[in-house]
């Protein structure tokens, strides 16, 4: 777990209604989850909470020259766009009488709020470094360890459990070469994710399990060389929370979870500073 670099960078006083109303700005989607992301925060922003929070992890990280900060404020680019007319939506600073910035709130291009700091508008994150990257080529192998699966089995849907023991790892075998063969047919199944962890951009297959026509988990896959190679089996939720960083999934088989019991990898939980030593 790590400190959210956003709540480093600035406050954000109020933060639950600020995303209200970010998502009645933006463009119509399903921002909620199956629990709060943070103290303050109303699980039906857990998909926007952690997509600001990320997006300027990664801005920071990667491309801190599209972080805008003077004297008197503060901007980034969300990556969002406005329902109305498309524009692009940015998140606003300004410096408190102690000098530190201050969540202002979210504003489309057109706003007059950001007529302070109207040429310096940042550009959003990129992350479309090589498009190979985001398309899975169905002429490459994709290989796979199961026992590295099983070592995060917690992450498999909950049927697994009532399965006897020694036939788990065969099953899990034969529901990774199904869902090979359903992504060497249709390609466009394998959505790109970015991982927080990895620094890395990686492709989402779906794996069903209980339901030979539902995804329940999702294996992620890097392309290494000529090989696509099975780096870690995810949650929905963990998937989706990825995926959205980059752009809104196809919801034909990956949408927000609300189950409440699905679990995320600790290392790439951000969490906020009242939150430390929990």
């Amino acid at each position: 777990m790590s400190v959210s670099n956003l709540y480093e960078w600035a406050g954000c006083k109020g933060e639950n209604r600020k995303l209200r109303q970010l998502s009645l700005l933006a463009l119509d989607e399903d921002w909620s989850g199956g629990r709060k992301p943070a103290q303050y925060v109303d699980s039906e922003f857990f998909v926007l909470w952690n997509y600001i929070h990320h997006t300027f992890r990664y801005l920071i990280r990667k491309e801190p020259h599209k972080i805008y900060e003077n004297g008197d404020y503060g901007c980034f680019n969300t990556g969002l766009e406005a329902r109305i007319g498309y524009e692009e939506i940015f998140a606003f600073f300004q410096r408190n009488e102690d000098g530190k910035l201050e969540l202002i709130g979210f504003f489309e291009e057109s706003n007059n709020i950001l007529d302070p700091i109207r040429g310096n508008l940042p550009e959003p994150a990129n992350y479309l470094l090589d498009p190979a990257d985001f398309i899975f080529d169905t002429n490459k192998p994709m290989t796979y360890k199961v026992k590295h699966i099983f070592e995060r089995q917690h992450r498999l849907p909950k049927v697994i459990e009532t399965i006897p023991v020694q036939y788990r790892e065969d099953i899990i075998e034969n529901r990774l070469r199904r869902a090979h063969k359903r992504v060497k047919r249709n390609y466009k199944l394998a959505i790109p994710q970015y991982s927080p962890r990895l620094d890395e951009i990686q492709l989402l297959i779906p794996i069903c399990i209980e339901d030979e026509n539902v995804a329940d988990c999702a294996l992620a896959v890097t392309k290494v060389n000529n090989t696509y190679k099975g780096k870690t089996i995810l949650t929905m939720a963990m998937a989706y929370n990825n995926a959205r960083l980059i752009t809104k999934p196809d919801p034909a088989w990956l949408t927000p979870s609300k189950d409440i019991d699905e679990v995320e990898d600790e290392e790439e939980i951000i969490i906020t500073p009242e939150q430390v030593g929990e």
